[in-house]
């Protein structure tokens, strides 16, 4: 997949002319939506899939959706994006523009790793130098960073960007979520693509990954201990269905609709072009 600046994030999330995979969700969730087991806040959403993700890296990942999943779910971003696709703070809680020479982040104190070990700008700088060198590849080098010369950690809490040269959109180049240092500091850049980390990831984000079997399933709860300030959102798993080929997709969401129930939702595939 070419992600461009704009694609990638420039333009808000999902670049606008996408179907936001976790938007959906979390309008599922907001509504009570989802097949639910118990009723309440529990239970499970249940989502169609085309084909599998790639590997949940966010400095390796090569498609919009898995990015998606990356930054809504699994990980924490530097920054967010408000529901008017105006960039508010998320990892980082506060930030101050040097002038058009830089930004300096001060990021929150309890947002943790799924293993417990809080994330910190070790991590910040450690996932820019790794995305930053062209041997990872790292779309987020291409894409969001490369207006950005160096990262300096000042202090367990506050990175320091020093911009290459001035330019617009500043704050979106932070548009991406950190790694684990303590997991991956001994992996190359080079390797960083095929590391087992990516297959079974230590995020941060609202949902942990329990269970990933290749081309069958996918299976995300949530994480209690998120920050409830950060949108810590609701109480249910949510299941990622592989289905195969995509006419049985259509048929499955046929038959939701049919039944006035939507939980069930479809997504890279746009079931308007199935024939």
């Amino acid at each position: 997949m070419n992600v461009t600046r704009r694609s990638a994030g420039r333009s808000g999330p999902a670049a606008l002319g996408f179907c936001s995979l976790l938007f959906a969700l979390l309008l599922l969730q907001a509504c009570g939506g989802g097949e639910s087991d118990g009723g309440g806040a529990g239970g499970t959403i249940v989502v169609g899939m085309r084909s599998d993700l790639g590997g949940l890296n966010p400095v390796t990942y090569t498609d919009q959706y898995t990015y998606e999943l990356l930054n809504y779910a699994l990980f924490t971003p530097i920054v967010q994006y408000d529901d008017k696709l105006q960039v508010r703070p998320y990892l980082a809680e506060s930030w101050e523009l040097t002038g058009d020479t830089g930004v300096v982040f001060k990021l929150r104190r309890d947002v943790r790793w799924h293993d417990g070990k809080p994330v910190t700008a070790e991590d910040v700088k450690f996932t820019y130098d790794r995305a930053k060198d062209p041997a990872s590849a790292s779309l987020v080098g291409s894409a969001f960073i490369a207006e950005v010369d160096r990262a300096e950690v000042t202090d367990s809490f506050t990175v320091r960007f020093h911009f290459a040269r001035p330019h617009a959109q500043a704050l979106e180049d932070f548009w991406w979520a950190p790694l684990p240092k303590h997991l991956l500091e001994n992996v190359g850049p080079a390797e960083l693509r095929n590391a087992p980390f990516n297959r079974q990831p230590v995020g941060s984000g609202p949902f942990k990954l329990v269970e990933w079997q290749a081309n069958q399933r996918m299976v995300l709860e949530p994480n209690p201990a998120f920050p409830e300030a950060l949108d810590r959102e609701g109480e249910r798993q949510v299941q990622f269905n592989i289905i195969f080929p995509r006419e049985r997709m259509y048929r499955l969401w046929v038959q939701f609709q049919n039944k006035g129930v939507v939980n069930t939702v479809a997504f890279n595939v746009p079931v308007v072009k199935l024939r």
